[in-house]
């Protein structure tokens, strides 16, 4: 039996193989074995797999419209305003290209621009990620015509994630005849997000942008779009982040998409006014982020299940809780949750004394990170009473609030060493923390990580700063997907 090797075959074999090869430390391995392979690989995969630019660029747009052999191996796209050009990720050829000439492009420019881009998005068809923002050239331009938007989200079945910030393109997008009739037309997309700034003068017609979505797990929009009854159903939905809180929320049909919706896990939610939900609503919450009057709402939905019960219904089991407003005090009067399955609380409202730390202890005892900012005025807080509050939360490991280091003076390592070292012989499970010096905000952000080591006289702290590891798969909000090797 003869055995062939991979560059034995025809370029254009070669060339089909490595397109279907995703992840990117593959395509470099297989690039170092000889120059021929690397011929292939660079520069059509290396530095076609994912772009990264906040700028009109029309030159790229122009090159990407011309070569459909590089376009289509593109997989992710962050075409948003970028605050740091440092995490651009350009072609070569484009990195040092001028942007001044594009931001004065001409009418007949910014035309062609959109023809360019209307082109090039056509050959995405295996496209999986793509962040759009307002903010740049094209938006302001208003150069996004039916068409245009119709070939960036249509006949691209491997579309994943996608999340678009500008209000005045939907409209447009809604009026694209291309889309409607498109069976392929977001059938594989698992994220969604919809913003539209100052909003748009009608709601968003979310039936369009979910009739086939049927496998989104996440779905982030405004609360405008319950102001109409939905009739969409998406089985696989897990995570709801609802943002821009409406005054019509008690009106709105909320309740009922939440009701017909049991999968959702995690719930983004900041009703203006008192919601009551259903009976039995959302029965597998386990990550909160909310006000007083979600879990007020949260409240009357296990009261009126206990109504009708011949026997105590389960409680929420919350492992994640975020809360905008209210007291530790206020919180743990609901009887509708069991607090001892809460492992991480995001606290807003300023603790007024160490004694809503210790209530915070004793009604969670198994959380294992801890978010809150400290009131000053009366003077309860010093780094001892913080310390003894901190002790009682022995399941404690990640304390990602800048009041720890309120009390000392950053610039000085003794003091920084001395306060690492107390953390860790008072919170045994501490592991790291989030280093915070003003005199380093422009870098890249750090973690304390605590090292404890056992001698013959004890526990030695020591602890390193390292790299902050990212902690959020999709961050639309901040428009930035999690930056993998692909």
């Amino acid at each position: 039996m003869v055995t062939r090797r991979l560059l034995d075959f025809a370029s254009e074999l070669v060339e089909e193989i490595l397109f279907h090869v995703d992840l990117h430390v593959d395509l470099i391995n297989f690039a170092c074995t000889c120059k021929l392979a690397a011929s292939f690989v660079i520069p059509r995969h290396s530095e076609y797999r994912v772009l990264v630019f906040g700028d009109l660029r029309l030159a790229l747009w122009a090159h990407l419209a011309s070569r459909p052999d590089f376009t289509r191996n593109l997989r992710k796209i962050s075409f948003t305003p970028l605050q740091e050009r440092s995490k651009c990720r350009l072609p070569r050829d484009f990195r040092s290209s001028c942007t001044s000439a594009d931001e004065d492009a001409t009418p007949e420019q910014l035309t062609r621009y959109a023809r360019d881009m209307q082109k090039a998005f056509s050959y995405m068809q295996d496209l999986e990620e793509l962040l759009i923002a307002a903010g740049n050239g094209v938006m302001i331009a208003g150069v996004y015509s039916p068409a245009l938007l119709g070939a960036i989200v249509a006949r691209k079945p491997r579309l994943r994630m996608l999340a678009i910030r500008h209000g005045s393109s939907f409209d447009k997008l809604c009026e694209s005849g291309d889309i409607r009739g498109d069976a392929n037309y977001l059938t594989g997309l698992s994220h969604l997000h919809l913003s539209l700034g100052q909003g748009p003068k009608e709601p968003i017609p979310v039936g369009l942008w979910a009739q086939n979505a049927r496998r989104l797990v996440y779905l982030s929009m405004p609360s405008d779009c319950f102001h109409s009854p939905l009739s969409i159903q998406m089985p696989c939905l897990q995570t709801l982040r609802i943002y821009r809180a409406s005054v019509q929320d008690s009106s709105s049909t909320f309740p009922d998409f939440l009701k017909q919706h049991p999968t959702i896990e995690d719930l983004s939610w900041f009703p203006t006014n008192e919601v009551v939900l259903r009976p039995g609503t959302l029965p597998r919450l386990k990550v909160l982020l909310g006000t007083m009057s979600t879990l007020r709402a949260l409240e009357s939905s296990y009261s009126q299940l206990a109504e009708d019960a011949t026997t105590p219904p389960e409680k929420y089991r919350i492992e994640c809780l975020s809360i905008l407003h209210g007291t530790i005090e206020t919180i743990s009067s609901f009887k509708c949750f069991d607090w001892t399955s809460l492992r991480t609380f995001d606290f807003h409202n300023n603790l007024e004394s160490p004694e809503s730390l210790s209530l915070l202890a004793r009604m969670c005892p198994q959380i294992h990170t801890l978010c809150f900012p400290m009131s000053w005025g009366n003077g309860s807080w010093t780094q001892q009473t913080l310390l003894i509050a901190l002790s009682q939360f022995a399941q404690l490991v990640y304390l990602p609030t800048r009041a720890i280091w309120s009390f000392i003076d950053c610039r000085q390592q003794q003091e920084v060493t001395d306060l690492v070292v107390k953390l860790g012989l008072f919170c045994p499970e501490l592991k790291w923390l989030p280093w915070w010096n003003n005199s380093y905000a422009d870098e890249d952000p750090k973690d304390v990580l605590i090292v404890r080591k056992r001698t013959n006289s004890g526990i030695n702290v020591s602890y390193s700063l390292e790299p902050a590891e990212p902690r959020h798969e999709f961050d639309p909000l901040h428009m930035f997907f999690h930056d993998s090797q692909r």
